[in-house]
């Protein structure tokens, strides 16, 4: 299930919404076409009460898996905002120090743009040496002696706090993108999809056109569900959900 969930976007949307369509096919044609077909007819008579208690199962774990996506797609907002906020307070201490400052902004458009075209490209998922450099010059930028007087002192620890927050911001980032939701309870949706196709399958035994009806508009569903979760199951790496104009702001 892993394995699935690091593919890339559109590989993962269609894989996943592969597997109810497949086993739709599949049913159908067990149930009503193969040699075990007169097996599976012997369970006519199963009423639609029976589908509505797997189908309550499988929406409240997709609601589960859903607000666990959503929770994690707040989370790299929450960091881009924060990341946004450090960058764009740290110009605004550096901006009132003069002359001494203008190496810090200098060093900050630097990492802002480095950041950019390293980091936040639709396959950007990876730390970059780059962007670490230049959080090196920023910092050492901030931590020049001539910063270290009386006059300069508050401004200094001010924009380390900032240069910190930037540094927390990142880090964060980077623990989104690289985390996925639980494979269990991925596991647990596909499986319980799975079985309320067969659920509403088994209520239409007796009738080859009115199954393969039902089974079809609660595969659409299925593939929906499946899709919409998977499509921000990144947010970040997929860019779907988080977008870096905050920080391209920055860099104007």
């Amino acid at each position: 299930m892993l394995a699935l969930l690091e593919l890339d976007l559109h590989w993962r949307i269609l894989a996943l919404s592969a597997i109810p369509v497949v086993f739709a096919v599949i049913l159908q044609w067990v149930t009503q076409h193969s040699p075990l077909a007169g097996y599976f007819q012997s369970f006519i008579g199963v009423v639609a009460p029976f589908f509505v208690s797997v189908g309550i199962l499988f929406a409240l774990f997709a609601t589960f898996l859903g607000a666990d996506i959503w929770q994690r797609v707040q989370a790299s907002n929450h960091s881009l905002e924060h990341e946004a906020g450090a960058i764009q307070s740290l110009r605004q201490i550096a901006s009132t120090q003069g002359p001494k400052g203008a190496g810090i902004e200098e060093s900050l458009l630097t990492y802002i743009k480095t950041s950019i075209a390293e980091e936040w490209v639709a396959e950007g998922t990876d730390r970059s040496e780059a962007v670490d450099n230049a959080l090196e010059k920023l910092v050492t930028a901030i931590l020049d002696p001539a910063l270290s007087t009386d006059d300069h002192r508050t401004a200094q620890v001010a924009m380390l706090e900032s240069y910190r927050d930037i540094r927390r911001a990142r880090a964060e980032r980077f623990h989104v993108v690289e985390s996925h939701s639980d494979p269990y309870k991925w596991i647990a949706v596909i499986l319980l999809g799975l079985l309320t196709q067969i659920a509403i399958a088994m209520i239409h035994l007796d009738n080859s056109r009115a199954q393969g009806a039902a089974v079809t508009v609660f595969t659409i569903a299925f593939v929906v569900t499946l899709s919409v979760l998977a499509a921000h199951e990144s947010p970040l790496a997929d860019l779907v959900e988080t977008s870096p104009d905050p920080i391209h702001r920055l860099a104007r």
